[in-house]
């Protein structure tokens, strides 16, 4: 009985021409696409195989599978495996055969394998390159990026920290976070504990200073690092600049709460101030005076001299007014050329004693753009809790008592008299 035709016999000059032809078409397959005779020596392989295996200007063919590839004889009972995959331990990588390997059958007979397989990276070669792209993401980010430890002893500190805070990386890997305040350490070491806790923080407002002592308003983003046995080792620490964020918010706040003109608290600020002062009073059994003032002659001045010179009165009025009480006390601007004043803890005694000191001081001339200007000022005075117990009423009966002080003649104060 005749043998069936091996792989080896195609030695026709059409046969040979046939598999130049397949040789270059397996040349721009991406692939890695060998040829192997029955026995595992090696046909043909594709330059993308040849060069994966460092061969490419080393004769291969007739080699067994074993030489090239450091891997046992081929027989039947590899091929389970060889569909799986197989590492060259020399080369350090390894080849994927989810592709498959075949047996070429001529003739119901086995005469060769075809092998179709991609590489595969080692896991150090993926943990190599996002290593890479993750350091040089850290080290050109346009924000500050630091790590530490579970202590909070700084790891790795980025250029864009350096700009922000002003430390170097050497002055600081190895020691505490620097630019956390003392008034802010307290704080810091609860959110390390959250984070020794497994949980991630985001968003968190600090104010910090810089290595020249200026302060400086971040948000800080905290992600978790583990260690090889998946604790948490530390955190990462994404920063942001927003000092100019909270500037413009405590404009935009003071604005909200105080006299644009003469940077007095407003009406709405003055009435927080008198509701937290009824809470304090009734919490201290304490007394406290409103004083509602209302400028004497303003009219004609604006009249007279104009409403830009009427402005800058109102100015110079607001600080006279307010060298006339003490730091704890509120000095508002309810609208116009009306005042009003929050006296903190005070005897009647004392309330005279302050109501003839502006009164005084008002009634000398103000000089403006070198025009002497005399105004005076009528003021009502009522006291919790004698005139009232809330700030309507309260009000109420200072707004009563400075007009009765207009009606004698301006230039004076007086007390409500309506007790409650």
């Amino acid at each position: 009985m005749k043998n069936s035709p091996t792989l080896h016999d195609l030695n026709s000059v059409d046969a040979q021409q046939m598999l130049d032809l397949f040789s270059t078409i397996l040349n721009y397959i991406p692939y890695l696409i060998g040829l192997l005779d029955r026995d595992g020596n090696w046909i043909h392989a594709n330059q993308p195989l040849l060069k994966f295996l460092n061969m490419d200007d080393l004769p291969y063919k007739g080699k067994s599978f074993s030489q090239i590839l450091k891997f046992p004889r081929i027989n039947h009972d590899d091929i389970s495996y060889l569909k799986n995959r197989f590492e060259l331990k020399d080369l350090g990588r390894t080849v994927d055969l989810l592709h498959g390997v075949w047996d070429i059958q001529f003739r119901d007979v086995q005469n060769g394998w075809l092998l179709l397989g991609e590489t595969v990276k080692t896991q150090q070669e993926l943990s190599l390159k996002k290593n890479q792209a993750l350091e040089s993401l850290v080290l050109n980010s346009p924000l500050a990026i630091i790590s530490f430890d579970h202590d909070g002893i700084i790891q790795t500190w980025n250029p864009a920290a350096e700009l922000t805070f002003g430390w170097s990386s050497s002055e600081v890997i190895g020691l505490h976070l620097p630019f956390i305040s003392d008034a802010e350490q307290e704080e810091f070491r609860d959110l390390l504990g959250i984070m020794l806790q497994g949980k991630a923080l985001t968003d968190v407002e600090f104010r910090c200073v810089k290595k020249n002592g200026e302060p400086i308003d971040i948000s800080l983003s905290i992600t978790l690092l583990y260690d090889k046995m998946g604790d948490i080792s530390g955190g990462m620490a994404v920063i942001t600049d927003i000092t100019e964020r909270m500037e413009a918010q405590q404009v935009i706040k003071h604005m909200a709460y105080h006299d644009r003109l003469t940077g007095l608290p407003n009406r709405t600020l003055f009435y927080d101030r008198v509701n937290q002062a009824l809470k304090q009073a009734k919490r201290n059994q304490s007394v406290f005076a409103i004083f509602f003032l209302d400028l004497d002659g303003f009219k004609v001045v604006n009249d007279s001299f104009g409403h830009a010179n009427g402005d800058l009165l109102l100015q110079l009025v607001a600080v006279r007014l307010q060298a006339c009480i003490r730091e704890v006390d509120t000095l508002a601007r309810q609208g116009g050329d009306e005042f009003t004043a929050l006296l903190m803890d005070i005897s009647s005694e004392d309330v005279v004693e302050v109501a003839d000191r502006m009164i005084t001081s008002l009634s000398q001339p103000f000089s403006i753009n070198g025009q002497p200007i005399t105004i005076s000022a009528s003021i009502g005075i009522s006291l919790y809790p004698a005139h009232g117990q809330d700030i309507e009423t309260l009000l109420k009966e200072a707004d009563k008592a400075m007009y009765r002080a207009k009606k004698q003649g301006k230039d004076h104060y007086q007390l409500a008299e309506n007790s409650h």
